[in-house]
């Protein structure tokens, strides 16, 4: 993994936390130029590390889908 300022990891943090992960793998590729492959997955790393659920997902836990 490329060294980064902590900045860029706030804004990828903030930016999954609003659900917009393809905006943070764009910024974290602008910032280390690694692959595309390579950011996804440290992108889906941090999400899975902090916990975090896309905005839609949250609203739906606990719901029981059957009509």
């Amino acid at each position: 993994m490329e060294h980064m300022p902590d900045t860029y990891n706030d804004q990828i943090l903030s930016l999954c936390r609003k659900g917009k992960k393809l905006q943070a793998i764009k910024l974290y590729r602008e910032a280390t130029g690694i692959s595309v492959e390579d950011c996804k997955a440290y992108v889906e790393s941090l999400v899975s590390r902090f916990g975090i659920c896309s905005p839609g997902r949250e609203k739906d836990k606990g719901k029981d889908h059957k009509k």
